[in-house]
């Protein structure tokens, strides 16, 4: 009984001095969600630059856990569902409120005058200039953003409600445009 008590603080001493040295560091582990087009995947990479090796794929509305570390624009992510538990994804294809898709994909954009941008990423470069009463295929919604057929535009220009096709339910257009 003597040997085991011993052991048992030993673990335990070792524990706190684990959980004070995460805290003392400030790192919180935040889950975030992937958004990228439904027919693409955002790879995962060894270090935090492009060049380096992907070893792993994520797909639209796929869970990440990060500590919130940002180096080269590349978000660091632990406990990842690859072989290798931690990498770096581009910090531009997550979000931190959690992705749904939509029932009704076919949808009406709403703007009282002007034009509305479908960006290639979310907040980046404008991809084309979309119209009110235009319609696009919407595959995930966050609070601020959705991932359409034209690309990413912010959640309030679309309308809510949806609109429905039957016919283009199952089968919708993925979505095939490149960066120039």
């Amino acid at each position: 009984m003597k040997k085991k008590i011993p052991i048992i603080i030993l673990i335990l001493i070792v524990i706190a001095i684990d959980i004070y040295c995460l805290t003392a560091r400030g790192e919180e582990i935040k889950e975030g969600w992937i958004v990228c087009q439904p027919d693409s995947c955002v790879n995962i990479r060894s270090k935090p630059k492009k060049s380096s090796e992907a070893f792993g794929e994520l797909e639209l509305c796929d869970k990440i856990y990060t500590d919130g570390k940002v180096v080269n624009g590349y978000l660091h992510c632990v406990d990842l569902p690859a072989e290798t538990t931690e990498g770096w994804v581009s910090k531009v294809y997550v979000v931190y409120d959690e992705p749904h898709k939509p029932k009704y994909q076919l949808r009406n954009i709403i703007v009282e005058q002007g034009k509305v941008a479908a960006r290639r990423t979310i907040g980046g470069k404008v991809r084309r200039w979309l119209h009110s009463g235009d319609m696009i295929y919407v595959y995930a919604i966050t609070k601020e953003w959705c991932v359409t057929s034209e690309g990413f535009v912010m959640t309030e220009f679309i309308d809510n409600g949806g609109c429905y096709d039957e016919n283009f339910y199952d089968d919708s257009p993925a979505m095939t445009w490149e960066d120039d």
